[in-house]
């Protein structure tokens, strides 16, 4: 027997460069037609659809599922200029053929810049989605053999990508060994936020994964203090069957939903 998760981070809806469901009415009452890049993701996002299994028993929503006002660049880039507008966009988008087979539904809170310094967008998100407000970090243990540790940030960033994620499995550790509590079978952590795509580092029975994003990289991450989000390898969601018992000596199979992202001029 197994279960499967799904996790999905970094949809950015609202904005020019994120998921948009197609033919939205907006706030301003204007029929949003969605650009070629949104026409690209659009496409990812309905084969990612087609190819899950027809239950989803765990849907992780993990943070900045909208894009926010976009202050620093005065709003330009944004399609929807109201954030709880496209709070009902991604509920919209996430409704279609995938929450209904969901059998429950967890969401972490994204960065303050997109959803604001009080969570608003993402709490009246998960009110349309009728789920529980989103937690900062969710970590608890699951099925008695799994520990899951999610939050949408990494502690902080490095630019190798994976060194990240092995700062975040010595965090763990430490956090765990000032507890005095001991890890089950099989820990897996998730991190997402960086736009760097899929990365994965598996240790001694924890699994630390990246996941991708929903966005295509725009010209203000030019600027960016990690230039090597320029650079995404791939955009999707990931995919998590957890197993009663080992299977090829493992307890999780990862199962990739990746899709290139488009080349950068």
């Amino acid at each position: 027997m197994s279960k499967f998760v799904l996790v999905l981070s970094d949809l950015h809806t609202g904005g020019a460069f994120g998921l948009m469901p197609p033919e939205t009415t907006l706030s301003t009452g204007s029929v949003h037609q969605l650009n070629v890049g949104q026409q690209y993701l659009w496409h990812c996002w309905t084969d990612m659809l087609d190819k899950l299994p027809e239950r989803i028993d765990l849907l992780i929503i993990n943070g900045d599922a909208v894009d926010g006002p976009n202050k620093a660049e005065a709003g330009r880039g944004v399609n929807e200029p109201d954030p709880l507008w496209q709070a009902k966009h991604a509920a919209k988008m996430l409704k279609y053929q995938l929450v209904d087979k969901s059998a429950q539904i967890v969401m972490t809170t994204g960065s303050k810049y997109h959803v604001g310094y009080g969570n608003e967008t993402e709490i009246h998100l998960a009110s349309l989605l009728n789920v529980d407000p989103p937690e900062t970090w969710i970590h608890k243990e699951h099925e008695g053999k799994f520990y899951l540790d999610i939050a949408h940030r990494q502690s902080f960033g490095k630019r190798s990508r994976t060194a990240s994620l092995e700062t975040e499995i010595g965090y763990l550790l430490e956090r765990k060994a000032r507890a005095r509590e001991l890890l089950p079978e099989q820990t897996i952590l998730i991190r997402s936020h960086t736009h760097s795509g899929y990365r994965s580092v598996d240790e001694q029975g924890i699994l630390a994964i990246t996941t991708p994003s929903w966005k295509i990289q725009d010209a203000f991450a030019k600027g960016s203090a990690n230039p090597n989000r320029l650079y995404p390898d791939n955009l999707g969601a990931i995919g998590l069957r957890l197993y009663d018992e080992p299977v090829d000596g493992s307890l999780v199979q990862v199962v990739k939903y990746l899709y290139p992202h488009p080349k950068m001029s």
